[in-house]
């Protein structure tokens, strides 16, 4: 059991002072080792801009570093202070007190705005199933009645409607692609906050529990609680959709 899990700390890392001239590294996503700390504080996927952020093109520093260069601490940017384990066990901590001990209310109450969040953006990806089909079936008969207006001599259907049609077909795979994406990333995201804060949980729990009933529990038993069990808890309530 990590003590970490409940005190994370990190550790700052300075370069040394020296009169020296010291070169200028040839790109900053293969950074050396014991750089000083501001690499470290930079956060890519909230300062990238907005096309970079859906596409999730800011970890591609991220992928040639590790394809370059062993991934130790010093060449990983620090999370943001939500992904961390103590604030999502505190505020998990809380609202279980909140609602006396009732687990499922207390993961509702703590997450529920990014649940919101995330299905939406499945949502809207189910309703561009259907947006799809429909474009292609107007198509047909957008091009169906073309043919029949130049056999017959009359005036065709606008060809901007025909336009629109075949850019629609062509975005509504680009969208869905993008909400379903951003639908799994937020709900990994969830993922991990909810498995780090009911680890802290049962550390702690572990800690309190008296002589008599720290006899109940083996070590192996708290490990597979935290590991196992969290694990499916955490798959059941953020992936429950995919059984809808």
């Amino acid at each position: 059991l990590n003590h970490d899990l409940l005190h994370p700390h990190h550790t700052s890392i300075t370069s040394p002072s020296s009169t020296h001239h010291t070169p200028i590294p040839q790109s900053q996503f293969f950074p050396k080792k014991n750089t000083n700390d501001s690499f470290r504080l930079l956060r890519p996927e909230f300062h990238c801009n907005f096309i970079s952020r859906w596409t999730f093109s800011y970890l591609d520093g991220f992928v040639w570093r590790a394809n370059r260069h062993l991934l130790t601490e010093d060449r990983i940017h620090k999370p943001e202070s939500f992904d961390e384990a103590t604030p999502n066990y505190e505020k998990l901590a809380n609202n279980l007190h909140r609602y006396s001990g009732s687990l499922y209310w207390a993961i509702f109450r703590t997450y529920w705005s990014t649940f919101v969040f995330a299905y939406f953006f499945r949502v809207m990806n189910d309703l561009l199933y259907y947006a799809g089909p429909y474009m292609l079936y107007e198509l047909v008969v957008f091009v169906t009645n073309c043919q029949r207006a130049t056999e017959e001599g009359t005036e065709a259907p606008s060809v901007f409607y025909g336009l629109a049609l075949a850019l629609g077909l062509l975005l509504v795979p680009i969208i869905q692609s993008l909400c379903i994406h951003k639908y799994f990333h937020t709900v990994a995201r969830i993922f991990i906050h909810l498995n780090a804060a009911l680890q802290c949980l049962i550390y702690r729990k572990s800690l309190r529990l008296s002589a008599e009933g720290a006899q109940k529990f083996s070590a192996g038993e708290i490990v597979n609680l935290q590991s196992i069990d969290c694990e499916k808890l955490c798959n059941g309530l953020c992936y429950w959709s995919a059984f809808a």
